[in-house]
């Protein structure tokens, strides 16, 4: 465990800086100390990707964060004009016609975006779920290990360079 001393200026009256010794004794007032604990990782899975997959999945991800996005807006501007309309009187018939419209095409687009969405998210899982279910075995070529096998395996303690057995310094 390792302690990290932050050190944090505070509220004060506004003062003119002319020297770093000054602005340094200044910094001294407020002292905030946080603990820092680290632990090791015990274990660690790794799958192997295509470059297919990866483009795959950074245009998923682009793409389903895009629709949330604007289903989210639209969502808002929807809820937002149809308040308007139900709460208050609108004297012009032009004025109400384009409240009316905008109320419409944004629970549109939200229906829209929101279904995209979620099925972006589903195509999205199913990526991840491809290349979960492609990795093989664990073991050596021709020593491969089954499942059961791998819950009879004596635990070892990791090596860091630099630091002791089991990860921890």
């Amino acid at each position: 465990m390792s302690k990290l001393i932050f050190t944090e200026i505070g509220d004060f009256e506004p003062v003119q800086l002319d020297s770093w010794r000054r602005f340094q004794e200044m910094a001294q007032r407020i002292r905030r100390e946080f603990t820092v604990e680290r632990h090791g990782v015990d274990s660690l899975v790794v799958y192997e990707i295509f470059q297919e997959d990866l483009e795959q999945l950074e245009h998923e991800a682009l793409t389903v964060s895009e629709d949330l996005t604007f289903g989210v807006f639209s969502v808002a501007v929807a809820v937002s004009f149809s308040i308007a309309l139900a709460t208050t009187t609108i004297e012009s018939i032009r004025t109400f016609a384009v409240f009316w419209v905008v109320t419409l095409i944004a629970w549109l687009a939200a229906a829209f975006f929101g279904v995209r969405w979620h099925r972006g998210r589903k195509h999205f899982k199913g990526v991840t779920a491809k290349i979960r279910a492609r990795g093989g075995p664990l073991g050596q070529e021709g020593k491969e290990l089954e499942p059961a096998e791998l819950e009879n395996l004596p635990a070892e303690a990791a090596i860091v360079p630099g630091g002791i057995p089991g990860g921890s310094r």
